[in-house]
């Protein structure tokens, strides 16, 4: 390893770089705030809660209704706009962590693992149609990445070499608590989704973008000195009841356990009325919270009962859509979930 490839005596660039790759009602806003990565001295901060670099050119998808038909039939100033949308997203995210680097901080970006995907890829998760030849195509500057690849596993929108400048760590959460938290969430927010509501949970609540990131990374850290411990898989469950697992993950990463935060002031509800819809969707139920909540756990979690309970909530109809997305999930979960970090104190 040459000079110019470590921070210090001991640590590789790598090493100061995170993914956080998430799924939407995973508790990911929870586990941030536990980590307190606000007050990290050592952390860079991105600018909007903790990354989210891809989630304005989602939502430029939803806003341009471009989801509710096949990306071959846009127009082809859609499909620039959208490309440059992504890339833009790219751009950001590279910057962030290209500036933490020149700091001597910790990148620290948290993603929902589908948005790193296409919205070609997207539309082919719940319709029946090739994904085509891709306009996906998104590239970085070629003086800091002279070369620029994908390899078979890497189905995201980033080339490998960006990729592999990280090491990565997945937050699960049974789907049966995401599933139903998300459809909520998607019916108070529908002057995002309109009347596309179901599609969209769909994607978002899919198992197998997290999962593909995950074959993708374990493959390519095989013969790394990252291989023994990366990627890190984190289960909401184990950081909702024991606290020495995030600590033991803070040290991972580089923080300091004795900042991190079990307890918290919620916000004001004139704050919170102030904020952006955006905000007020993904992060009601964290901000208006003063802890970590243990009957958020999926311990007992019983499919059949829970799925009588979403007749009543919500019909019969959309009960059945939640049960299917739910099923259709589990066995990218309990593959996760398979791999995930433990503590040393059990």
């Amino acid at each position: 390893m040459s000079s110019s490839e470590t921070t210090n005596s001991d640590t590789h660039p790598r090493e100061r770089r995170f993914l956080f790759l998430t799924i939407p009602r995973s508790a990911s806003n929870l586990a941030v705030r536990i980590l307190n990565i606000e007050e990290q001295p050592d952390v860079a901060l991105p600018a909007w809660h903790g990354g989210y670099y891809f989630l304005p050119a989602n939502l430029k998808v939803l806003e341009l209704k471009l989801r509710e038909k096949s990306v071959a039939s846009w127009p082809e100033d859609k499909k620039k706009e959208m490309v440059e949308a992504y890339e833009l997203g790219l751009k950001n995210m590279n910057q962030y962590a290209s500036d933490a680097a020149a700091a001597g901080k910790i990148a620290f970006i948290k993603e929902h693992a589908a948005l790193c995907f296409s919205p070609s890829q997207a539309r082919a998760k719940i319709f029946d149609e090739d994904i085509g030849p891709s306009i996906w195509d998104l590239k970085l500057p070629s003086d800091a990445f002279p070369k620029q690849t994908k390899s078979k596993l890497n189905m995201t929108l980033l080339p490998d070499e960006f990729l592999e400048t990280f090491l990565p760590t997945f937050l699960i959460r049974h789907p049966g608590l995401v599933v139903p938290s998300l459809y909520r969430k998607m019916l108070s927010g529908e002057e995002f989704f309109g009347t596309y509501i179901i599609p969209e949970l769909r994607i978002a609540a899919a198992f197998s973008w997290p999962r593909a990131m995950y074959e993708y990374y374990a493959n390519s850290l095989k013969g790394t000195r990252y291989e023994a411990n990366w990627p890190v898989v984190l289960d909401a469950d184990d950081i909702i009841k024991d606290p020495s697992l995030v600590k033991q993950y803070a040290e991972m990463i580089g923080i300091d356990p004795a900042k991190l935060k079990f307890e918290w002031d919620s916000v004001q509800r004139a704050d919170f009325e102030v904020m952006e819809n955006t905000e007020k969707l993904m992060f009601d139920t964290l901000l208006q919270s003063r802890g970590i909540r243990k009957d958020k756990l999926s311990e007992g979690f019983d499919l059949d009962v829970e799925a009588g309970k979403w007749k009543v909530e919500f019909g019969e109809e959309i009960a059945k859509v939640i049960e299917d997305v739910v099923r259709g999930s589990m066995l990218d979960y309990e593959f996760l979930k398979s791999k995930r970090m433990e503590s040393k104190a059990l």
